[in-house]
């Protein structure tokens, strides 16, 4: 949570709560898509989640590795 403050809130002043809104959606997609995490083996959120909706997929590209 930190860094969502540093990135987004503490360096500007928000005049209007719906631009930080959708600033901050923007970020938190970003963040799903591009940067993978130790807790997560490694994996984005994303990866890992499309991991879980296709099991059978995420088998078959596991054998490939």
């Amino acid at each position: 949570m930190r860094a969502i403050k540093e990135d987004l809130v503490w360096p500007r002043e928000w005049e209007f709560p719906f631009k930080l809104e959708r600033v901050l959606k923007q970020w938190i997609q970003n963040c799903s898509s591009d940067f993978p995490h130790v807790s997560l083996g490694y994996l984005t959120p994303e990866k890992l989640e499309q991991k879980h909706q296709n099991p059978i997929s995420a088998l078959q590209l596991s054998t490939l590795d």
